[in-house]
Formats: C-alpha cells, sequence, structure tokens
C-alpha cells in the first residue's frame, strides 16, 4: 500500500485501512473485510448484467419501417447472426432448403432486416422442385418485404418471380400491371414471362408504348415485342418482324428466352414439329414448365400422333401447381393414358392439398 495511503488512514503500523466513505457505510465495510461477500455482490452484478443484455432490447438493428432504428435482445442478436453464418455456409453447400430455413430463422430474430428477406425470397426461387409450403411462407414473408421496402419495385418483382416459379403466372401478372411505366429492362422481361406463362401474351399490346423506350430497346425484350408483331401485330409488319426475328435470334445470348419465344409462334401456329423443338431447346436449358409439354402434346394429339404425345407428356417436369397438376390429368386422360393421369395425381393432391385435386382423383 503506498505511504499516502497509510497517512491518510492513519494507521501508524501502516496497515490497511479501508478509506473513510468506506467506513461510513456498513454494507461497504462489510464487502471491504469479507472476500467472499465481495465476490457474491460481483457475482450478482454480473448475473443482473447477463440478464439485461440477454433478454432487454439493448443491441440496435435495421431501421423499422415506420422510421428509427430497432433494438433486440441479445438471445435474439445472438440468433440472428448464427442464423446468417448458418444460412451463408448453408448456400455455399447448394442446400437451398437449408439456407432458406436459416433465412428465415434469421428474419425471425430481426424481423426488420430487409437483405435478410430477399435472401430468403432468392433461396426460395432455387428450390427446385418448389413446394407448395414454400410458396405459402414465401407469400408471408415477401408481404412483410413490400412493407420494410414500401412497396419497392425490385421487391415486387422478386415476389412475382416467386409466384410464377411456383406456377402461379396470374398472380405475378395482376401484381406486375399496374408498375409497368417504373419497371427496367429485366424486370420488364419478368412481366412478359409471366404473360406467356399465363398464355395472355397476346394482350401485351398496350405495354409497349407503356415502357420507356431504353426498356423496348433490350435485346431479350424486342425478341418478345417481335414475337408479339409476328403473331398478333398487323399483318402488313408479320413478314420484316419475322425477318428481324431471325437475325436477332443468331445474335442473341440468351437461348432460353429465344426457345420460348420461338415455342409460342409455333404453338400460335398449330406447327407441331417446331413447338416440340423449342420444348426440347428449353428442357435442355432447364427453363421448361410442365404447360409447354402439356401444349405441344396437345398439337401432337389434335394431329391424330398419340404416341409422340404421350412421349410428351413424359417428358414434363413436376407440377409446381395444382393447376399444372389438372391440366397435366386431364390431357393424359383425353390421350388414354390413365395409370399417367392417376399417378399425377396421386403425387399431387397430398402436396396442393386443393379440393379440386382430391376430387378428380376420387373420380
Amino acid at each position: 500500500m503506498s505511504h499516502w495511503f497509510r497517512k491518510q488512514s492513519g494507521d501508524p503500523d501502516g496497515e490497511s485501512l479501508p478509506p473513510d466513505f468506506v467506513r461510513e457505510h456498513p454494507l461497504l465495510r462489510q464487502l471491504y473485510y469479507e472476500p467472499r461477500l465481495r465476490v457474491a455482490g460481483l457475482a450478482i452484478f454480473l448475473g443482473f448484467t447477463s440478464l439485461i443484455l440477454w433478454f432487454g432490447p439493448v443491441f440496435p438493428v435495421s431501421q423499422r419501417p415506420e422510421g428509427g432504428r430497432g433494438w433486440i435482445s441479445g438471445r435474439h442478436w445472438f440468433g440472428f447472426w448464427r442464423a446468417v453464418g448458418a444460412a451463408r455456409q448453408s448456400a455455399g453447400a447448394g442446400d437451398v432448403a437449408a439456407a432458406a430455413g436459416h433465412w428465415r430463422r434469421a428474419v425471425a430474430n430481426d424481423p426488420n432486416c430487409i437483405h435478410c428477406e430477399r435472401e430468403h425470397l432468392a433461396a426460395l426461387l432455387r428450390e427446385v422442385p418448389p413446394t407448395r409450403v414454400s410458396l405459402t411462407n414465401g407469400t408471408q414473408h415477401a408481404l412483410w418485404l413490400l412493407r420494410l421496402g414500401h412497396t419497392n419495385t425490385s421487391d415486387l418483382v422478386l415476389f412475382a418471380r416467386l409466384l410464377l416459379h411456383h406456377g402461379e403466372p396470374r398472380e405475378a401478372v395482376v401484381l406486375l400491371e399496374p408498375r409497368l411505366a417504373k419497371f427496367n429492362a429485366p424486370e420488364f422481361r419478368v412481366y412478359l414471362e409471366a404473360r406467356l406463362a399465363e398464355r395472355t401474351f397476346g394482350t401485351v399490346g398496350p405495354a409497349w408504348v407503356t415502357v420507356a423506350p431504353e426498356v423496348r430497346g433490350d435485346p431479350v425484350v424486342h425478341l418478345y415485342e417481335l414475337a408479339w408483331r409476328i403473331a398478333w401485330g398487323s399483318a402488313g409488319d408479320a413478314p420484316a418482324a419475322r425477318r428481324e426475328l431471325e437475325w436477332a435470334g443468331r445474335e442473341t445470348t440468351d437461348r432460353g428466352a429465344l426457345a420460348r419465344v420461338r415455342l409460342e409462334l409455333a404453338l400460335v401456329a398449330g406447327d407441331s414439329s417446331g413447338a416440340e423443338a423449342a420444348v426440347q431447346e428449353l428442357h435442355q436449358l432447364g427453363s421448361d414448365r410442365t404447360g409447354d409439354h402439356v401444349r405441344v402434346a396437345n398439337l401432337w394429339r389434335l394431329a391424330g400422333k398419340t404416341p409422340l404425345a404421350r412421349a410428351r407428356l413424359n417428358q414434363a417436369p413436376r407440377p409446381r401447381s395444382a393447376g399444372e397438376a389438372l391440366e397435366l390429368a386431364d390431357l393424359a386422360l383425353a390421350i388414354g393414358d390413365f395409370e399417367g393421369a392417376l399417378a399425377g395425381l396421386r403425387d399431387a393432391a397430398p402436396r396442393f392439398d386443393q379440393a379440386s385435386l382430391w376430387l378428380r382423383w376420387a373420380g
């Protein structure tokens, strides 16, 4: 002990004495003379502080939708970062289902994390085949994302992509149509893809004058516009548009968009051979949908070539919605493939759990 302290304490032998303010308070004096009590007091203090940090909202996180920074407890903060790390690890390993689950847990710990919601929906878009549960969860989270981002256009398109991925193009069209004038080229492509999947591509004529000129100048968007001009534009413009499409097809790098455009034109023209070639290319690219195969198979059926129709249906990917499953089953029944229709309904009814599927299966 220092000479100054001995002097101040007034101890002639130099023994350690507590300061005056300690001697004046019984509790402090007892803590000073009792080491075990001192340790117990420190433990109580640390325990109380830990409880506050673990359960109290003391950690700052993402901004709230109504403004201001949000605060979460230590257990939620720890759970949030643990879930984020696990999600990134699962995504790196290619386990999209686990990644989506971890992002969902991250959002549960920090509901205002816009980045986590976007990553969650992006993970669901990589799920093949998509499940009904992921559509339900994804829809709930997408609606919350729109609230967080104040209906941001890019988030709206992300939601539409999720609907389209799950075989719900009609809902995607309804979601996107009011915002057409604000879309950039990649966002407008999603709308056109939804129209093609909904089989209402012929009605997009007014959209060409709604979007910005630079959007129409996009090479992929231009492919779609040429297809519309060939099939639904003025008759005098069709030959020139077809020649331009042939030239643009040699220049484009988006083989999936080109194959889809060729498929649509072949289906409109009733060209079963052209439609077959286009759907095969989409299948090789992994961009085919159940409805593509059903429509091509129906062309073969109308041409009286049932074996080709049956072969095409056998190549169809697993349906992503109840509507696709019913469409597939109906055409299978139309060509006499009762076993195939029953197998499809047996698989789809429990997955989508809709009355129309159960009734069709029972019938």
